[in-house]
């Protein structure tokens, strides 16, 4: 069998994987040259537009993933279920998507403490597992939700919602405060 292209695997996983990916990360992720993957996903992306489908290669803060077109987005209103999320639940469920196995405190503290409300919603409609880490708990989503960006964006567009954008829980926030370790447990 013959091996498969730079373009071939890079296709593959944005299609099977849900999660965005910069150049470096699938660089290293396929063993291939940065170069040789960058000009991949420009060839896709200009492949995919040119073919006028619906589905498409975006790159978001140089992140890219296979999308649905955002003009199509709106089409899906009929087919999209009313009051499955609030726009507040999908932004929480995005955050969770993004961040997986953050801390339920520190959601608490970006986002205020009505957001426990909100997690518990998501927890019993399924999308989100919580899972406990000595006395906190971390949260990640489930198997339900296979690509968060697809479903953030089809239902903003249907709703017609903004989504606000998403803090970055990668870095420090100004001014805050080292986390404080739970003591170790009595053995």
């Amino acid at each position: 069998m013959a091996s498969l292209s730079t373009r071939e695997i890079i296709e593959s996983i944005l299609f099977a994987v849900p999660d965005a990916y910069t150049a470096d990360e699938l660089s290293l992720k396929i063993n291939r040259k940065r170069e040789d993957v960058e000009k991949a996903l420009q060839e896709m992306a200009t492949d995919y537009r040119s073919r006028n489908g619906v589905i498409a290669i975006e790159e978001v803060n140089g992140r890219f993933a296979m999308v649905l077109r955002r003009d199509i987005a709106p089409q899906l209103k009929r087919f999209i279920r009313e009051a499955e999320l609030t726009p507040f639940e999908l932004k929480v469920l995005a955050i969770i998507s993004k961040h997986s196995g953050i801390m339920k405190s520190q959601m608490a503290k970006a986002m205020g403490s009505g957001v426990y409300d909100h997690i518990r919603s998501l927890v019993d409609k399924g999308f989100v597992q919580e899972s406990r880490i000595g006395r906190s708990t971390s949260l990640r989503t489930t198997g339900k939700v296979p690509d968060i960006d697809k479903i953030v964006a089809a239902q903003a567009a249907a709703q017609q919602i903004k989504v606000q954008s998403i803090p970055d829980f990668s870095k420090p926030a100004e001014n805050a405060e080292p986390p404080k370790q739970d003591p170790p447990l009595p053995q």
